[in-house]
Parts: structure tokens; sequence; C-alpha cells
């Protein structure tokens, strides 16, 4: 056994996921249309539970049935779900609350801290959120925890994999966690997934001015492997193609081992006439000491993009 810090106070818990709700919209400007991210599903229950909305536990029941029936999301099953539109008020006023949040972060470009003030605030949490007592309390220590994410994706990351369940304690399985966990922590193998543009870094970071801190937290991922880096990304996602992260093109060439090109990459192109559907390898490893350099330029690099 080991042990494990208390669960925060449901009102704190409501108010992360009516954020992460928020902030896994994604909205298609020329379409006028919302998808929502199944990943978030646990916190689209939440937010239904919390402030009570008269969602009832039969009509989640059908909603859940349906979503599975069809493959969607739960917030994304809300419009087709075959119910009385009484029935559906509920279900639609929660995600035009959360529509509020995620355009309220976008225009107002707000940190962690006050995006989830904002949650609490448009959710009517904030209404149970006194500043005495432990729950205030707590609440400060949320918002301090909050100003230590570099950016509101990375919040909502972090606290996605906060509230997964059985997460392993054993030293001897794989072990998935935000890079901010990760920090002084060494591995044998890493794998860092999602390294597209728009993902990594992701896109709201352009937006708030904070691609230096996706950067840094790029280097603390990489430089977590003692034996083996796995860097992946995807050509295609729901409803876009994968462009690969601008970190990738960063990394010295020569520290690149059985690196597979995407065919008819800018990489590829850069690459000369190399084969892209075999892994390429440098014709001599480079020695300690050019690895070493090539190690400080790539530090250098990162300093001299974090302060323009």
């Amino acid at each position: 056994m080991t042990d494990r810090e208390p669960e925060p106070p449901k009102e704190i818990l409501a108010t992360i996921a009516w954020l992460r709700l928020a902030m896994s919209r994604e909205v298609d400007r020329r379409e006028g249309r919302a998808t929502w991210d199944p990943a978030a599903d646990d916190a689209f229950r939440r937010a239904c539970a919390f402030p009570a909305r008269g969602i009832g536990g039969v009509l989640f029941g059908r909603l859940r049935e349906h979503a599975a029936t069809q493959g969607l999301a739960l917030a994304q099953a809300v419009a087709s779900l075959p119910v009385i539109p009484q029935e559906r008020q509920g279900l639609e006023a929660v995600l035009g609350v959360a529509g509020e949040i995620a355009d309220g972060v976008v225009r107002r470009k707000l940190g962690p801290a006050d995006a989830l003030r904002l949650a609490a605030e448009a959710s009517e949490v904030a209404e149970r959120l006194g500043p005495d007592g432990k729950l205030g309390q707590a609440w400060a220590a949320a918002l301090r925890a909050a100003d230590k994410s570099g950016s509101v994706a990375a919040y909502c990351d972090g606290a996605a994999l906060d509230a997964m369940p059985g997460e392993a304690e054993a030293t001897d399985a794989v072990q998935v966690m935000t890079l901010h966990r990760a920090k002084g922590l060494e591995f044998d193998h890493v794998l860092l997934a999602g390294l597209e543009e728009g993902v990594w870094p992701h896109w709201q970071a352009e937006q708030q001015g904070a691609i230096a801190e996706e950067r840094r937290l790029f280097y603390v991922g990489v430089t977590r492997a003692r034996q083996t880096l796995q860097l992946s990304w995807v050509r295609q996602r729901r409803d876009w193609a994968g462009k690969p992260s601008r970190f990738l093109a960063e990394i010295p060439r020569a520290l690149i081992e059985g690196a597979r090109v995407a065919p008819g990459s800018s990489n590829q192109r850069n690459a000369g006439r190399a084969d892209a559907s075999r892994p390429t390898r440098s014709a001599k490893p480079p020695t300690q000491a050019e690895t070493d350099r090539l190690v400080a330029e790539f530090k250098a690099r990162k300093v001299t993009k974090a302060t323009r």
C-alpha cells in the first residue's frame, strides 16, 4: 500500500471537470459544427451531476447506451439522442455552459488558474466555494497547482490523467503520466506521442504565447529516457490531417537512429533520396564528444527560441 493524498472536495473536482469538458470542444468555423472529445466523457458525467440540473440516472443511462451504439462521445451524442426536447434541455444546458467557458478562455487568453476561476463562475460552482474553511483552503491550493501548469491544455491533460483509475504503482509496469509529473524522473524506455502541430505544441499555446513552455516540456520529455526514446505523430486524426510538430525538426539529425520518415513529407525531401519505407541509420554513429556537442547545441537552440 502507498499513501495517497485525500481526494479534493466534490466542488473542486466538478470545477476541474467543467474546464476539461470545455477544452475538449473543437469548433469547425467553416461548418459551424462543434465536436467533443470522448476522452472527456468522465468530465461530462461529473458536470452533469454537479451542480444538479435535473439530469436523472435513467436519462443519462439512455445517453450512454446511445453514445456507445453510435460510437460517439457522450457530449456529441446529445444532439441525436431520441428523446423529447424537454428531456434534452438539461444536457444541452451543460454543453452551453461548457461552450461559454471554452469561448471565454480563448477570447481572453486565460492562463490555467484564471480558466479554472471562469469555469467555477460559469458553472455556478463558485457560489459554493467560500474563502474560509477547509473548502476555501482546498480551492486556493487548486488554483496554486493550476498556476504551475504552462498552459490550460497542459493543466487539463494532467487533470485527465489524475482522474484515471488504477494507476500502476509497480516500477516494472508501463506508466502513463504528464510531462509535469515526469520532471525529475528517468526511465529506460520513453514513448512520446502526439507530436503534431496543434497537439504538441497545442493550438491554444500558439494563441496564448506559450510555445516556449511547450518547447521546455518537450525537452523534459526527451531527456527522461536512459536507453531508448520513441517519438510519434499521426498522419490523420479524426477531423484533420496530421503535420509533424516543429519540435521534431529541432532535433539534430545525427542524434536520430532508425528514424522512419513519412512519404512525401518535408523531412523526406530534406533527406534526399532515402527510402522512407525503411529505417535510416547513420553510416557511422557519432562519438561521445560529438553527441555531447549536439546535445549542447540542442539546448542552446531551445534557450534561444524561448527568449525570442
